[in-house]
Formats: structure tokens, sequence, C-alpha cells
């Protein structure tokens, strides 16, 4: 029984788990991966017509723990214990909002952190999308500003972006790792 005791005792102190995990908010998604003592990740609020927050994330992850700035100033703040993930979004305008979501196992098809980017008609595109299906966010900044992303299919890894006259189909990536947000 001592041994038993032990085990379970251990259960939670679990280490953080390598991979994606995905966080469905109702004011936002957030997509984080770990891959050893770093964390990279997306938080998206873009659905229907609106979108005003897409930020990309990269830091690093100290005792289980990480705060990193966005690339517009969202601050994420959070904790991974073995397959589960918490924490804090703080925009802008200092609005906070928790967070909690979990590791995805690699053949889940209708959940995950997928990403595109590219140039079209001059214009620099970086577009993400956190998918909880049936749920999803997604944005895409272009140029200067934000918009929301057409809904993701996770059948059909190309999206189609026009642009001030132009048109492309860019490829849709699954964020497996740190080096798919580069």
């Amino acid at each position: 029984m001592g041994s038993r005791a032990w085990l379970l005792g251990l259960a939670g102190c679990a280490g953080p788990m390598d991979g994606v995990f995905v966080a469905p908010a109702p004011q936002a998604f957030v997509g984080v991966v770990v891959e050893g003592g770093l964390v990279g990740g997306y938080v998206c609020d873009g659905q229907g017509d609106r979108a005003t927050v897409a930020s990309w994330f990269r830091g690093s992850l100290v005792d289980k723990r990480f705060a990193v700035a966005g690339d517009d100033g969202v601050q994420v703040e959070g904790i991974v214990e073995g397959a589960a993930l918490s924490g804090t979004v703080t925009l802008a305008d200092d609005t906070a909002y928790p967070f909690e979501g979990e590791h995805l196992a690699d053949d889940e098809l209708d959940r995950g952190l997928f990403r595109t980017e590219g140039t079209v008609a001059g214009n620099d595109v970086l577009a993400g999308w956190i998918v909880d299906l049936p749920e999803q966010r997604g944005a895409a900044r272009i140029g200067g500003g934000i918009q929301v992303a057409p809904p993701y299919d996770p059948f059909d890894p190309d999206l189609t972006v026009s642009v001030g006259g132009g048109s492309e189909r860019l490829p849709v990536i699954r964020v497996s790792s740190l080096a798919d947000l580069e």
C-alpha cells in the first residue's frame, strides 16, 4: 500500500509534456507548442466578422511556467503540468482572461494549431487558426491590419488569399514543433 500511495503522489508532479496544446476560452483560443525548455504559440479571437487578437509568441519554459509577450503586446502566462495547460492572457488594454487546455494526440485532425504565410500582391500575409471542432478561431495579419480568416478545414490544407487585386493559394501547415513557427 505504501508503494501505491507513492506512485499516486508522483502523478501530481508530472513535468511538462512536449507537443501541442489547445485551450479554447470564450474570449479567444490559445495554441501552445512545448519543446524541451521552450514554448511558442498563438492567441486568436477571430470568428464571425470580428478579429482583434492574432498574436504569435515564443519564449522559455522554466519550472513548468512561461511568461511571454506576443508580437503585438499581448502577454501570455502559463503553466504546463503533464498533459494540462492553464494560464492567463492579458491584452494590450490590460483586459485579462484565464484559459485551460490539454495536450493533443498526433492523430487528432479535428483539433490543432495551423499556420500559413506568404506574399500576395506585394502584401505580407500571416494567418493562423486554433481548431477545436466544432469551434475554431482564425485571423490573418495582412500588411499592418488584422482580419478574420476564412474557416479552416483540416481536411483541405490550402487557403486562397485575395488581397489588392491579387489572389494566391497558400499552403497551411499543422504546427507540430517550434520549427513550424519560424
